[in-house]
C-alpha cells in the first residue's frame, strides 16, 4: 500500500503552478519548476482566498507519495 505525507509549501517563497486538465480528469502541479508526482490532495490553509495577495499569504498543503522529494525555498 502506498504511504503518503503532507508537504507544506510557502507560496511567498516558492513558485507554484497548478495546471487543471478537465479533459484528463486531473492536472499537474509544479513547484519551483519541478513536477510533483502522485498528488493525492491539495489544500490551502487560508480561510478566504479572494485576491492574488490572499494566495501569497497562504500555505499550500500537498498530500504526496512518501517517496516524493521536493526542493523548496524555505
Amino acid at each position: 500500500m502506498t504511504e503518503f505525507k503532507t508537504v507544506r509549501v510557502d507560496l511567498e517563497k516558492n513558485d507554484v503552478k497548478i495546471i487543471h486538465k478537465k479533459h484528463l480528469n486531473g492536472g499537474e502541479i509544479f513547484v519551483n519548476g519541478q513536477i510533483v508526482p502522485m498528488v493525492k490532495a491539495v489544500v490551502y490553509d487560508f480561510p478566504f482566498i479572494n485576491t492574488r495577495e490572499d494566495i501569497k499569504k497562504a500555505t499550500l498543503n500537498l498530500v504526496v507519495n512518501e517517496k516524493s522529494e521536493l526542493l523548496l525555498n524555505d
